[in-house]
């Protein structure tokens, strides 16, 4: 059995997913649950900063596919966030 990496959680077939991206996912997720209701401005930083910091992860860890998937669903939950009546 390997050492396993500091920051690093089990992310399924053996690989493993980085803490910082699970910590983005769950900012957006905050962002656009409506479970807890946040104020509008709060929602609307959660969703734009957690996809920049996602778009910024992609980048630097050379993941194209998650960066064209952040970049597709980035635009269908800010034009949700703008156009919800809250």
């Amino acid at each position: 059995m390997g050492k396993r990496k500091i920051g690093m959680v089990f992310k399924g077939r053996g690989e493993l997913m980085d803490i910082y991206l699970i910590t983005y996912f769950v900012m957006v997720f905050l962002g656009l649950q409506q479970l807890y209701k946040l104020d509008r401005k709060t929602n609307n930083a959660l969703v734009l900063f957690g996809n920049i910091l996602i778009l910024e992860w992609c980048i630097l860890n050379k993941e194209l596919s998650l960066l064209i998937l952040t970049v597709l669903m980035m635009t269908a939950q800010l034009s949700r966030l703008y156009y919800a009546k809250n």
